[in-house]
């Protein structure tokens, strides 16, 4: 328990009995007196009364079978995992979405990746497992052009090492 002053000199127990509950409360100053509770609300209530006017009791720690605290919300493990499931899905269209609207700031880049179909890309030949990967990246927008020696968006190509404003776009066509 909290309460002011810190170092007063009472101390309570509480003893769990069928039928009843016992709060006892000891003191310095007086015997020890044990009290009926029912609940959370008569141990705080009992412990000012003990105290007089003498000890102000801001705060009793809740006592678990007194409080009955329980989970509010609980649910089972399968809604929870769609739950999760469904915000991945939100999130992915989201990406999806801001992939595709880079794509749409040039519409020459756009309608050639949009001509350019998911099952073509394993059927062209000469292409080893690396470039489809390259070409499944590009297509998605997916590409990382992040240069970690700089810490920031960068150019492959050693030329356009001082360029800030870096897009896909940038290196399919002016590199």
């Amino acid at each position: 328990m909290t309460a002011t002053p810190p170092n007063h000199p009472l101390t309570a127990r509480i003893t769990l009995d069928a039928p009843d509950n016992h709060l006892m409360i000891t003191s310095s100053a007086e015997p020890a007196r044990t009290l009926p509770i029912q609940s959370h609300a008569d141990i705080s209530r009992s412990i000012s009364e003990e105290g007089g006017g003498k000890i102000t009791v801001h705060y009793v720690h809740p006592y678990p079978q007194l409080s009955r605290q329980a989970c509010l919300w609980s649910r089972t493990r399968q809604f929870f995992k769609q739950s999760i499931e469904e915000t991945k899905r939100h999130r992915a269209k989201e990406t999806l979405s801001r992939r595709q609207a880079r794509w749409e700031q040039d519409p020459l880049a756009a309608a050639g990746i949009r001509c350019l179909e998911w099952t073509r890309i394993r059927l062209i030949l000469g292409l080893n497992g690396w470039g489809e990967q390259l070409l499944y990246r590009l297509k998605s927008g997916g590409l990382s052009l992040y240069d970690s020696t700089q810490g920031m968006q960068g150019c492959p190509h050693s030329g356009c090492v001082h360029v800030r404003a870096m897009t896909l776009l940038h290196v399919i066509w002016e590199c």
